[in-house]
């Protein structure tokens, strides 16, 4: 965190509606025309040279041309104290961090932020703990420029991270989650939707750097330009299981999977739905680029445009491959400068691929079908 030092800091004044940290040394630029209200009263002035928290339960913040190297806060707590209920709305201005609650051990959930406009040059969360759950918590983006991350909720440490949300109505963004554990705690039932927006790098329904489940979450996409898209993803060897990633329009730069294991964990479940929109890249239903079993997921595709391969199942290292599903009644999967090839399964390497099944009504394929298919020293049956 940018600031760890702030739970070692007493609160120590207490002024108009919200607690000013003390001073910390000077970072930067700090602006002196920043306005804010604490639940709807009156206009008071912030100068933005120290962190600017709410205690009220509404905290809304604006500034055209205002600056500052510090960050604004629904509701902030130290140690195992709760924080619930708090709602930031950014309009104008620039500022380091938003989150609508913060909290170093406690429960955060069901806070809220909405921006408006101007930037935040690093980081929006609904909810963040360092090690406690994080749940319901909500962002919306109706405009403005963040240079970095946005995450519905995120717990840093083993905490579960379920039920968040996050919107995108507009805006420019570098990458964003609806739910984000760095431990072993689960990542569940988190929403990402996407109806505009441009330059987003990378969207995930729910994520895990560790070992946490990542199951039930979804990304819902209408609009707006996105380079990749993931339903659920583990980055060691967590379970990722009943993602879902459906598409009705828009452009996705790169590849759209519905479940993605790193390592030893099952990607099982998983399912994208196309109905519409560009996809630049290849489309997998569940993808292992370790050696974790991938079974059960699928991809249905009835209308857009898809540049390169389609995979009901994939696995890099000779985790099994079975049950995966591509159905297909519209579209148009062709490109001339890449491959264009429909797998109901696919193993790399050492792959047991089995049971896969790929059915076609309608469309346009440009290059070939397989049911099952593996690269290197792999066993294809059923």
């Amino acid at each position: 965190m940018k600031k760890q030092l702030l739970r070692k800091i007493l609160l120590n004044v207490v002024m108009g509606g919200v607690l000013l940290l003390p001073n910390l040394p000077a970072t930067g630029v700090e602006a002196a025309d920043f306005k804010y209200k604490v639940d709807d009263g009156a206009e008071q002035t912030w100068d933005g040279s120290s962190d600017l928290i709410g205690t009220g339960t509404k905290l809304e913040v604006w500034g055209e041309g205002a600056e500052s190297d510090n960050d604004v806060y629904g509701g902030y707590g130290s140690g195992s104290v709760t924080i619930s209920g708090k709602t930031v709305i950014f309009n104008s201005g620039k500022v380091w961090y938003v989150y609508g609650g913060y909290s170093d051990s406690g429960e955060v959930s069901e806070n809220a932020v909405t921006i408006n406009g101007g930037m935040i040059n690093y980081t929006v969360y609904g909810g963040y703990s360092e090690s406690g759950e994080v749940s319901e918590n909500t962002v919306t983006i109706n405009g403005g420029t963040i240079d970095g991350y946005v995450y519905g909720g995120r717990s840093y440490g083993d905490g579960e991270v379920c039920g968040n949300t996050l919107t995108i109505n507009g805006g420019t963004i570098d990458i964003v989650y609806g739910g984000y554990g760095n431990g072993n705690g689960k990542v569940n039932g988190n929403t990402l939707i996407i109806s505009d927006g441009t330059n987003c790098s990378s969207a995930y329904g729910g994520y895990s750097w560790n070992n946490g489940e990542v199951s039930g979450n979804t990304v819902t996409i209408s609009g707006g330009m996105i380079d990749n898209v993931y339903g659920g993803c583990s980055w060691n060897n967590g379970e990722v299981s009943g993602n879902t990633v459906t598409i009705t329009d828009g452009t996705i730069g790169y590849d759209v999977l519905g479940g993605y294991g790193r390592g030893d964990g099952e990607v099982s479940e998983n399912t994208v739905t196309i109905s519409g929109g560009t996809i630049d890249g290849s489309v997998n239903g569940g993808y292992s680029s370790g050696d974790g079993e991938v079974s059960g997921n699928m991809v249905i595709i009835t209308n857009g445009t898809i540049g390169n391969d389609v995979f009901g199942g994939y696995s890099d290292e000779g985790g099994k491959v079975s049950g995966n599903t591509v159905k297909i009644s519209g579209g148009v999967i062709d490109n001339d400068n890449h491959d264009n090839d429909i797998y109901g399964g696919y193993g790399y390497y050492d792959g047991d691929v089995s049971e896969n099944t790929v059915i076609i009504t309608n469309g346009t394929i440009a290059d070939d079908v397989y049911g099952g298919y593996c690269e290197e020293n792999g066993k294809v049956s059923g």
